[in-house]
């Protein structure tokens, strides 16, 4: 998000990973019914999990399938994630280098046999100003693909879903068995999408964007205030999380939260808390003047989903 801002785009919009999973069934004719589908992304950690609805969508008298978000998804840790592996490549790299002014991590076979590619001799430059050719070990070793109990209670959740699809950058025989592991785990057949399925997606998405076709559907966090009912504070949420929005429109609260001021208050004081935040937020408006009597004030939140921050409206009530 940052960087779109950055590179000041003028309508951003930012398409999750998992979405464009999505798009790639819809792309490839996998997917021709609403459906629901289980993803499993590889990450730098592990793997990345998140359900999407393939939801039918009316679009200028003719039915589309959009996928529609309505969770967030889960980071799964674990030793195969891209780090782990990269840094397995520097391991292995290293027991084979027997100059110790050569730093292996210049070598451009790192990210090679992390990612399962047959990797070829390089000459690379030590310390003291020599070449040396550094040749790459003939099989990339790799510990054991297991899950632990709560790994696999992870993964198995998924399994509610018609379609479940797992997408990496790995290839060959590491790609193999990454997904045969998970397909093990699962019990079940699991689509491996192919090396650029997710760049024709993002292409078929920039392509409905073009043509203001709704790429897909998004939930928003709930965000909270605090308002008095009687003699106790009570939680007031702002955001009506049964609605689903298309990505790109912003969602205004319909029901604000509404709140007092007393007579010679200077200052309005809420306190805003986002799902998954840990503490509320504090905010103080200073008022222009002081207030002369009793007022109420309404408290909107205004949102885009996956575009970032939130804009809080304070309004008085006529």
């Amino acid at each position: 998000v940052m960087a779109l801002r950055k590179a000041q785009f003028k309508k951003p919009l930012l398409v999750w990973r998992s979405v464009l999973a999505g798009l790639a069934l819809v792309e490839n004719d996998n997917a021709q019914i609403p459906c629901s589908v289980g993803i499993i992304s590889h990450s730098n950690n592990g793997f990345d999990l998140q359900t999407i609805a393939l939801k039918s969508h009316n679009h200028q008298d003719r039915r589309i399938l959009v996928p529609e978000r309505k969770q967030m998804g889960v980071s799964c840790e674990h030793a195969a994630g891209y780090d782990s592996l990269f840094n397995i490549a520097i391991e292995q790299l290293d027991a084979i280098n027997s100059d110790r002014f050569l730093d292996v991590k210049q070598s451009k076979n790192i990210a090679t046999l992390g990612l399962g590619r047959n990797a070829k001799s390089e000459l690379l430059r030590s310390r003291n100003g020599l070449w040396k050719e550094l040749t790459p070990p003939l099989n990339f070793e790799i510990p054991e693909l297991e899950f632990s109990d709560e790994h696999r209670e992870l993964l198995i959740q998924l399994n509610a879903c018609d379609f479940l699809v797992f997408e990496t950058f790995t290839e060959g025989r590491l790609r193999s068995r990454l997904h045969a592991s998970i397909e093990h785990v699962l019990g079940r057949d699991v689509e491996l999408l192919s090396d650029d399925a997710i760049a024709k997606a993002a292409l078929f998405a920039a392509d409905r964007y073009a043509k203001d076709i709704p790429i897909y559907f998004d939930y928003l966090p709930q965000i909270s205030t605090i308002v008095q009912t009687g003699l106790e504070p009570t939680n007031f949420d702002l955001i009506d999380q049964s609605e689903t929005l298309r990505a790109g429109t912003v969602y205004r609260s319909k029901k604000p939260a509404i709140l007092g001021t007393q007579a010679g208050q200077k200052e309005i004081e809420i306190y805003i808390k986002k799902e998954g935040d840990l503490q509320p937020r504090q905010a103080i408006i200073q008022l222009p003047v002081a207030a002369k009597s009793t007022h109420s004030v309404s408290v909107y939140v205004e949102q885009t989903p996956a575009q970032g921050k939130a804009a809080i409206q304070i309004n008085a009530v006529e």
